[in-house]
This record gives structure tokens, C-alpha cells and sequence, in this order.
């Protein structure tokens, strides 16, 4: 199993991990088939949408699987490996920034680490991403159905069994209680 805490401290804990992260939802049209599955108006005027629509066909075409890369996150718990991407942004480019996979359980311990109680793991988008295309945009498109439906996903996505497996992959919340000792996180502050 990968070290989570030593990461942590090498990549997150630092004070431009915002901007990167910023950077990346800025400058990525990253997911585009995964994104595809959820436009419900491909006829939309939204320029990004209409960016979407017009290159997921190529996207998918194009897609090839990269097994030992996918192996590699397993073993390491990153996305790929994070060094040089600092001094990449640095620069000026706009690499991929440090991404860390979180295992369910993994997050959870962090968090009851630094004294969050009340702790709730979901898998957003679980059962959203089991509906095809057609079906989904048809749901979306009936106002009744679309509420019952996201009802049902708000319900299905937050089974324990599913943690991990939604469109944005896991979510975590919990609540601070009013006195929480520091030194509880230590290993996960900077140095």
C-alpha cells in the first residue's frame, strides 16, 4: 500500500496546490467521454459544450488504455509521478497537476485522524454513470422523474459498497467538533 502521508507532505500540504489545481480545471477539457455521458443538450450554446459534443466521437476513437500506467497509480497511489511538475508550472506550462487516489478507506482514517466525526464517503455519479446516454437524458429531460431519480442517485451514491466508484470518484464529509487537538494531524502538516 502506498504512503499517503508522505505524499501529502511532498505535494498537497503546499500553498500553490490551489492555484494548480485551478490551472487544471481551466486549461483541461479533461474526461471528455466520461463528460459526454452527462450532456443533456448537445444542441446547447454553450461553447463548451458544443466543444464536447464535437470532439467526443474522436476522443473515444483516439482512447487507448495504458495498463501499466493504470498498475503503476494502483502500486503508488498517484496519477503519475509528481516529480517535475512543480518546476513544470514554475515555468509557466500547465502540466497535470499531482493527483493522489485516494483509497475509501484511506480517507477515512485521515479524517478521523485529524478529529472529524460524523464522517460520510460517497461515490457521486455511481449510478448516474450505469444509465446509458439516451436513457439519462431522457430522465433528466422529465422534471418529476429528474427529481425522484436524483433522489434515488443522492441515495445509491452514498452506500458504502459504491465510495470511490462515482463520475468524480469519492467525496468525503464530516464535521469539525469544537475541540480538536492539532497535534492529532502532524504527519500530514508541511515541515
Amino acid at each position: 500500500m502506498f504512503d499517503y502521508e508522505k505524499v501529502a507532505e511532498k505535494f498537497w500540504n503546499l500553498p500553490q496546490k490551489g492555484a494548480e489545481e485551478a490551472v487544471r480545471e481551466t486549461l483541461f477539457m479533461d474526461d471528455i467521454i466520461q463528460k459526454s455521458q452527462y450532456i443533456l443538450d448537445p444542441s446547447s450554446n454553450d461553447a463548451l459544450i458544443q466543444w464536447y459534443a464535437a470532439h467526443a466521437e474522436s476522443a473515444l476513437a483516439d482512447f487507448r488504455i495504458d495498463m501499466p500506467a493504470v498498475w503503476r497509480a494502483w502500486d503508488s497511489g498517484l496519477l503519475e509521478e509528481g516529480e517535475g511538475i512543480r518546476e513544470r508550472f514554475a515555468q509557466g506550462e500547465t502540466p497535470w497537476p499531482v493527483t493522489y487516489l485516494f483509497m475509501p478507506e484511506e480517507l477515512r482514517d485521515i479524517l478521523v485522524c485529524c478529529g472529524l466525526v460524523d464522517i460520510r464517503l460517497s461515490g457521486p455519479g455511481a449510478f448516474s454513470r450505469s444509465i446509458p446516454h439516451g436513457v439519462l437524458r431522457r430522465i433528466m429531460n422529465d422534471r418529476e422523474a429528474k427529481a425522484e431519480f436524483l433522489q434515488f442517485c443522492y441515495h445509491y451514491d452514498s452506500q458504502p459498497s459504491v465510495a470511490g466508484m462515482g463520475k468524480d470518484n469519492l467525496l468525503a464529509v464530516g464535521k469539525k467538533p469544537e475541540f480538536i487537538r492539532a497535534s492529532n494531524c502532524a504527519a500530514l502538516s508541511p515541515p
